[in-house]
């Protein structure tokens, strides 16, 4: 497989890590894991789905709680 740097470029810039995290996850399957339906339930689930998308702060706000 080659690797398209202009491609891999532009995603870059257009996107988040989070968004691209996001992506990766959406596209797993295995076992009971579906990653289409866990981004689903993240982005119906506000609160979660800022932890996953700011995991340091919401770990550094767990222990100060």
């Amino acid at each position: 497989m080659m690797l398209d740097l202009a491609k891999i470029q532009s995603i870059a810039k257009s996107y988040s890590p989070q968004e691209l995290f996001a992506a990766l996850v959406w596209q797993h399957r295995f076992n009971e894991f579906d990653g289409e339906e866990v981004i689903t339930d993240l982005s119906s689930h506000r609160n979660y789905g800022q932890a996953f998308c700011s995991p340091n702060q919401s770990l550094h706000q767990m222990k100060t709680v």
